[in-house]
């Protein structure tokens, strides 16, 4: 862990000088300004009148179909781009330590997820206590609680896919076949019930009251996320950059 606290306060400054870094924020805030918006207009476009719930499962489900997609392109050249560009080398010569340089750009990564993801779900709860009744704001949370964790694992996941791959569109391309895999498993119980693709539908659910648990979606989706670093750092320590 040589070099972490040092790095990552670079790599934090230096990633908020990248278009990635305001992206996927500016994404997230907007589908939170837009949704309670778009839940109150829908009588006007021959829908049904909406409630608390139709403004956040449109939030819960732009961050599901949207914003996922996202993630994966922005965190698709973690590590290879700065390898193929050279600034791997030149970090790697300072006292840094290769395990530290790939645990600061996960965490990195994920700092901003954490923080987009609050800031759109403030921008949401705001938007419905103009609109709506103020109920269902723990559920809500919770929704995004589980969205956050998904999160987590992807950019893991796609860590790992940007050490072990050169290309940043070969990365990305992992990541969108993980997305079709994580939405195909969707359609089967079992692994609705004990694996991160439940994470995907537990959003309605859990915004409907119903009684749901979520101890394995959320356990299984950290265990893949911590194997995932894992296996980053150590595939990492053992390649020539």
């Amino acid at each position: 862990m040589r070099g972490f606290g040092a790095f990552i306060g670079r790599e934090l400054a230096e990633f908020a000088g990248t278009w990635k870094a305001w992206v996927l924020p500016t994404v997230i805030v907007a589908f939170g300004a837009m949704s309670p918006v778009l839940a109150k207009v829908q009588p006007q476009l021959g829908m049904p009148e909406a409630t608390t719930v139709d403004a956040y499962l449109h939030f819960g489900s732009s961050m599901i179909q949207v914003v996922l997609m996202v993630v994966v392109i922005s965190v698709a050249g973690t590590v290879s781009s700065e390898r193929r560009s050279g600034t791997a080398i030149l970090m790697l010569t300072k006292p840094l330590s290769r395990t530290s340089f790939v645990l600061a750009k996960f965490a990195t990564r994920v700092s901003v997820v954490v923080a987009s993801a609050l800031a759109g779900m403030l921008l949401c709860w705001a938007g419905v206590q103009v609109f709506f009744d103020n109920v269902l704001a723990a559920e809500f949370a919770t929704t995004v609680g589980l969205w956050v964790v998904l999160a987590t694992m992807v950019i893991a996941l796609m860590t790992f896919f940007s050490v072990a791959l050169d290309s940043q569109t070969g990365a990305a391309g992992a990541g969108f076949g993980l997305y079709l895999v994580l939405a195909l498993l969707t359609q089967w119980g079992p692994a609705r019930a004990f694996s991160p693709a439940g994470l995907m539908t537990l959003g309605p659910q859990v915004l409907a009251r119903e009684v749901v648990s979520v101890a394995w979606p959320v356990a299984t989706a950290l265990a893949v996320a911590v194997a995932a670093v894992l296996a980053a750092t150590a595939l990492f320590c053992r390649q020539e950059i």
